[in-house]
């Protein structure tokens, strides 16, 4: 009611409808000549991380991402400093389009998210079907009035930053509203003055390190967060046991940037892929052989493969004694061009139930040398 109240405000959206569609257009022909262009490119206003990976420099996805980016500055402007508007009200209308702008961003969807397709291809489908299932589990929690999945590994003071209060230091200086007969009748100076030392008799010493290190990790993880680094990066990172936050930043950087890199990107498909061979393998109880024998490899992939883990397991192994994760995660992604060759020319399961044991060990190296440096399961896609 106020926007169309407002003529003067009306011509200066028209403005800025024309000058949005223009520049989309534009961008649009350039893109067109099929040469990587970022979304981002000339674009007046802070880069989207959504759109950062390469392959949204490809068309027509980043003509899908530069349209959308123009549609949201479009519509925040639309909303920006009505005559009239309350600033209360004003906020909350910029939240609720934030909201929306969100869930209608290209990422969101299968047809326009290239980093999906890429891995829908790579994995045949079952991401998606991993994605129905998921679906399907939380329809029936719902429907059955149960907890959302996940819900019974978060404990207040433990994973959650709300702790239950507990009194660990008193004395007659703090509570000075005591009567001198309740002082006494708790024998106040004595067997209340450092409650701490009841904390340490009665809670084991590596229960509170365990708690205490704990809280640091989610401490350690909001910050990691509000830098730019990824969730699922963290978690694939951090262990119970990482006591040096130093490292854990260190480590999640390198990672992220690996995973970022087109290396990076189809080892992680390629790892997917070899891990969920092993887990439905593991499942069904077939034999995998503790150690991998050359003598039952059936062509050069294999060969290939095996020969390219022993040297990335050792240089990986060596620069992470280093602390040199850049090192390491560049080592594993030597890899990648292994790994793809045998998926392509090898089967895993024939009837052949040495080889096949055999071709599941060499699966398990893949995923033991990946986890050296960081647990790939927790990565998203």
């Amino acid at each position: 009611m106020h926007l169309a109240l407002s003529p003067a405000r009306q011509r200066e959206l028209q403005q800025h409808l024309m000058e949005r569609a223009q520049d989309t257009w534009a961008f649009a022909l350039q893109a067109l000549s099929g040469a990587p262009l970022s979304p981002d490119e000339g674009f007046e206003g802070k880069a989207d991380r959504r759109f950062a990976a390469p392959d949204w420099s490809q068309f027509p996805f980043n003509v899908y991402a530069r349209a959308y980016h123009n549609a949201a500055a479009l519509m925040k402007d639309a909303v920006r400093d009505v005559d009239g508007v309350t600033e209360y009200h004003d906020q909350l209308l910029e939240f609720a389009l934030r909201m929306l702008l969100d869930a209608s961003s290209p990422s969101n969807f299968l047809a326009s998210n290239p980093e999906v397709l890429a891995l829908t291809q790579a994995e045949k489908g079952q991401n998606l079907v991993r994605g129905f299932k998921h679906l399907v589990e939380d329809m029936r929690r719902t429907l059955a009035g149960s907890e959302p999945v996940g819900t019974d590994e978060f404990e207040v003071g433990r994973h959650v930053a709300v702790t239950p209060g507990k009194v660990v230091f008193r004395n007659e200086l703090i509570e000075n509203h005591l009567s001198i007969e309740q002082r006494e009748s708790e024998n106040f100076e004595h067997e209340w003055e450092n409650d701490l030392s009841r904390v340490a008799v009665d809670e084991d010493a590596r229960i509170i390190a365990a708690d205490l290190l704990s809280f640091f990790h989610e401490r350690l993880k909001v910050f990691l967060r509000d830098t730019g680094a990824r969730h699922d990066l963290i978690d694939a990172v951090v262990t119970p046991l990482s006591d040096d936050l130093l490292l854990v930043v260190t480590k999640v950087r390198a990672l992220q940037a690996l995973v970022e890199s087109p290396d990076g990107a189809n080892l992680l498909s390629g790892y997917k892929r070899a891990a969920n061979i092993l887990a439905a393998e593991e499942k069904k109880g077939t034999g995998i052989a503790a150690s991998v024998d050359p003598a039952l490899f059936g062509s050069d992939a294999e060969k290939a493969l095996y020969a390219a883990l022993a040297q990335a397991e050792e240089a990986a192994a060596s620069a992470v004694s280093a602390e040199n994760f850049e090192a390491a995660m560049a080592a594993l992604a030597s890899l990648r061009a292994p790994i793809d060759a045998f998926f392509d020319t090898v089967m895993v399961n024939v009837e052949d139930a040495g080889v096949r044991a055999n071709r599941l060990g060499l699966l398990a190296r893949i995923r033991s040398a990946i986890h050296t440096v960081a647990d790939f399961s927790r990565i998203a896609g």
